[in-house]
């Protein structure tokens, strides 16, 4: 990556030099971090998804979802930590709607109002990753369950006034094979 440099350094003027030393000497900025709005007016796609779900209520049409496949021991409790540091991590995650006010939330003209919550609060309200152990079903039952556990995590409604606005489930099909299903609501 540094090929080239020195003659690139000397190609530089005795200012562009001293200018390039003075820099190299001075230690990264620290990164600045402004305060999250507690609440904030929707952004034009937020008004269309809030619409879209005034209109049809719970349609999981607007729901990202995936799965995991994971092999080998799975510690659920670190891996329920990482989702709530996800959820921590991502201000998306922990934003709710309201259309009405409440104790905490402002609202003007009547408009929807997106709240962000704070990071702790939001995180805890995933305090633990719901798990289905499928281990002990024969084959045509094991597959009928994970269909069942699959499609009642990713088509099932998200209250957008309750963070977070992401379910995770992970199901057990074997000894050292598992599925972590995941949906988020966008």
């Amino acid at each position: 990556m540094q090929d080239g440099l020195p003659q690139k350094l000397d190609d530089l003027t005795p200012a562009q030099r001293e200018l390039y030393a003075k820099l190299r000497r001075q230690q990264p900025a620290e990164l600045q971090t402004t305060a999250e709005p507690a609440s904030y007016s929707l952004s034009f796609a937020q008004q269309r998804f809030w619409l879209l779900e005034q209109l049809h209520p719970g349609e999981p049409a607007h729901h990202l979802s995936g799965i995991l496949e994971l092999s080998g021991p799975v510690q659920v409790p670190a891996l329920a930590q990482a989702v709530r540091w996800l959820i921590a991590e991502h201000a998306t995650l922990r934003t709710t709607f309201h259309s009405a006010p409440d104790d905490t939330l402002e609202q003007t003209d009547g408009d929807p109002r997106a709240h962000v919550h704070p990071p702790t609060s939001a995180a805890a309200a995933l305090a633990t990753i719901a798990t289905e152990d499928l281990r002990n079903l024969d084959p045509t039952a094991k597959a009928q369950e994970r269909l069942r556990h699959v499609a009642q995590c990713t088509r099932a409604p998200f209250d957008l006034q309750q963070p977070p606005l992401m379910r995770v489930r992970l199901l057990r099909l074997a000894e050292s094979d598992w599925q972590m299903v995941w949906c988020v609501h966008h």
